[in-house]
């Protein structure tokens, strides 16, 4: 997962899953990632850079050039707070769907 901030005339900050490219990474079902972050966490996008999955932060810090961002930003609590509860939801919906990706998948230390 990521957290990013568009560039140019997209300045607006973002939560993501980035494409992997690491051994592994093709059989995961991305599909049913993407789902299950839709259907779990909140409705995403499927196109944004190099990313699998994306969604504009909620207000007031989807974009940061806005004074009450800022001022929020500044005090530290409530952004600390609005951050870790998204990152832990949607880590949460992450672990779930690949644990049952997993569970499915042949052993292969059994014939």
């Amino acid at each position: 997962m990521t957290f990013g901030f568009g560039a140019g005339t997209y300045q607006h900050a973002y939560l993501s899953i980035p494409v992997v490219n690491e051994p592994g990474a093709g059989s995961v079902d991305w599909n049913a990632i993407r789902n299950a972050l839709d259907n779990k966490y909140a409705q995403g996008e499927k196109t944004l850079y190099q990313s699998r999955w994306w969604r504009k932060v909620d207000r007031p810090y989807r974009s940061l050039l806005e004074e009450e961002a800022l001022i929020r930003l500044w005090k530290k609590t409530e952004a600390v707070t609005f951050f870790a509860q998204h990152l832990e939801k949607m880590s949460s919906v992450l672990a779930k769907t690949l644990e049952e990706q997993i569970s499915q998948m042949p052993n292969p230390g059994t014939p």
